[in-house]
């Protein structure tokens, strides 16, 4: 399978920006939404949906200002995060 052109390509891994997999599972919502409404079936067919779907939600990102999953900021590896609470610190939100 081919990878898409605006896929992730992040080098820490099990890094992600926030929010990214909230936008993901709704283009995937919506796309098996399409998908069932319309009575597609085949792969190739519910595959074009799913790109056209994805083409469309990141145009209406792009549309109406909103920050495309790409530059958000990317939230730490869930090991470092589970680190810092043994240590009883949470970096930047470390109360005075």
């Amino acid at each position: 399978m081919k990878k898409p052109k605006d896929a992730f390509n992040r080098s820490h891994a099990g890094a992600s920006p926030a929010g990214f997999s909230v936008v993901s599972q709704f283009q995937m919502n919506l796309a098996a939404e399409v998908i069932a409404n319309q009575g597609i079936s085949g792969e190739i067919a519910a595959v074009s949906i799913n790109e056209r779907v994805g083409r469309e939600v990141r145009a209406t990102m792009k549309k109406e200002g909103a920050t495309l999953p790409e530059s958000l900021p990317i939230e730490p590896p869930i090991s470092e995060v589970r680190k810092r609470a043994r240590q009883g610190c949470s970096g930047r939100h470390r109360r005075a």
